[in-house]
């Protein structure tokens, strides 16, 4: 019953109509509390924290993160805490535009996220030609919530170094939802809106 409004908020994050995300998130916080479900409860914390992250800034979902990460320990649900919290701080650089700085990311655990953003961050080391082997070699990201933030990660990674092979093919993943956030279609982490990522692949590609 809980899980069942989980879908819409989820549609409505994705386009930022956090106006009536807010009230599917409360509808979620509310049948929570009423059928004692404590899982529905750290899925409206991360969405909290996207709406932060794009209302408030990096600040304010910073904290906003932090709190939801610390509500994945012993929740019960090992593949949403695998990875996500290394993504939450990677999702900062590449809204901005930026590479990675080595020295941000090291030791993390990037769980099944590995082989998407394994080329941004050797490009972030400088390690040029061992992102373009990355890029090579990695899968396509399935197609799953966060099948986006990964294209939108491999794109990053191949402007860096030139790779117009996949800046082509994540442009032509990406397009579909150029009205909405990436990544924010999961509830949990946005990178930002779609269009400013394409309009990068677009000039990396000569067309901007």
């Amino acid at each position: 019953m809980v899980f069942g409004v989980l879908g819409p908020l989820q549609a409505r994050a994705a386009v930022g109509d956090f106006a009536v995300a807010d009230g599917e998130a409360a509808a979620v916080a509310e049948l929570a509390r009423r059928h004692e479900r404590p899982l529905a409860v750290v899925f409206v914390a991360w969405y909290e924290a996207l709406r932060a992250a794009e209302l408030e800034g990096r600040a304010a979902g910073t904290v906003a993160y932090a709190r939801a990460v610390g509500l994945l320990e012993g929740c019960g649900m090992p593949g949403l805490a695998a990875g996500l919290p290394a993504l939450t701080r990677l999702s900062w650089p590449v809204r901005e535009g930026r590479l990675p700085r080595p020295g941000d990311f090291a030791g993390l655990d990037w769980g099944p996220y590995a082989p998407w953003v394994r080329p941004l961050l050797l490009a972030g080391a400088g390690r040029a030609e061992e992102a373009r082997d990355a890029l090579d070699v990695a899968p396509r990201p399935p197609r799953d919530l966060l099948a986006e933030a990964m294209w939108c990660v491999l794109g990053r990674a191949a402007l860096a170094v030139g790779d117009r092979r996949v800046m082509e093919r994540a442009e032509a993943e990406l397009s579909p939802a150029r009205g909405e956030l990436v990544g924010a279609g999961s509830g949990l982490i946005s990178f930002g809106p779609v269009s400013g990522h394409l309009d990068a692949l677009a000039a990396g590609l000569g067309r901007g």
